[in-house]
């Protein structure tokens, strides 16, 4: 649950973060739940394929492909990284040429 520092606001209870270690920055709520909160935003993912999303002035909403949970994601962080995870680095092999010889191989030969 979070509180505004500034005006006070309550957010519900409802929202929580994901439990799951590789979704970042994700809110999620049971449908049944929104559906009682918020009828208005839960129509209006309702609609939606859970290809695509909702967005609001904050958040980015989408639906789950069992379409038991509602996802949310801060929107500036969204519109970076959609709904996937922060990349990370992947260990690349360097590319030798036929015609380069490395370092090792210079000094052999001296």
């Amino acid at each position: 649950m979070r509180v505004c520092p500034k005006c006070g606001y309550l957010e519900p209870e409802e929202w929580k973060p994901t439990t799951w270690k590789s979704a970042q920055f994700i809110d999620c709520i049971r449908v049944c739940e929104l559906q009682r909160i918020d009828a208005k935003l839960f129509h209006a993912i309702e609609t939606v394929s859970p290809a695509d999303y909702v967005a609001e002035e904050h958040y980015a909403y989408k639906i789950s492909r069992t379409r038991i949970w509602i996802l949310r994601r801060w929107k500036p962080i969204y519109l970076v990284q959609g709904w996937k995870d922060i990349p990370a680095e992947k260990a690349k092999k360097p590319t030798v040429l036929p015609n380069q010889t490395r370092l090792l191989e210079v000094e052999k030969h001296e």
